[in-house]
């Protein structure tokens, strides 16, 4: 059951990056746009561990998002060792079209699979992401 999530999810995760290629962005870059967006202040530290991408392969990234102006790097004001992200404008703009475009891509997953398998798929990840909030409450399964 479990192969077949992630299969399921690489397979949506495949559609969506070829989806977003022309806006520059693929579904990592996503996460990362969506992460600094709903963190003030984000640092690649916070990024590292929200979205379990390594901290070179995010250097790396930030460098094509700031290349595309999609980010900002700011000095902390505090310690100038350290940088936190912004999204540009630009950068919310191409977010909000990438978000149309996952969701568009999600949404094809009823049409093509079949109503009742989307149901049963949709049932499958709820009852997935209940059991890891039991393990992150109680340490139990």
């Amino acid at each position: 059951m479990i192969n077949s999530i992630t299969l399921a999810g690489q397979l949506l995760a495949r559609r969506a990056d070829v989806e977003l290629r022309p806006l520059g962005l693929n579904t990592r870059r996503v996460a990362v746009l969506e992460a600094i967006s709903q963190t003030p202040q984000c640092r690649p530290t916070d990024l590292a561990l929200m979205t379990g991408i390594d901290k070179a392969a995010l250097t790396a990234m930030f460098k094509g998002l700031s290349a595309r102006r999609y980010i900002v790097r700011r000095s902390n004001a505090d310690d100038h060792r350290t940088y936190h992200l912004e999204l540009t404008r630009r950068g919310l703009d191409v977010l909000e079209r990438a978000r149309e475009v996952v969701w568009r891509v999600e949404g094809a997953v009823p049409e093509d699979l079949g109503e009742a398998l989307a149901d049963a798929l949709h049932g499958a990840c709820i009852m997935l992401l209940e059991v890891e909030k039991r393990r992150e409450l109680y340490g139990v399964d």
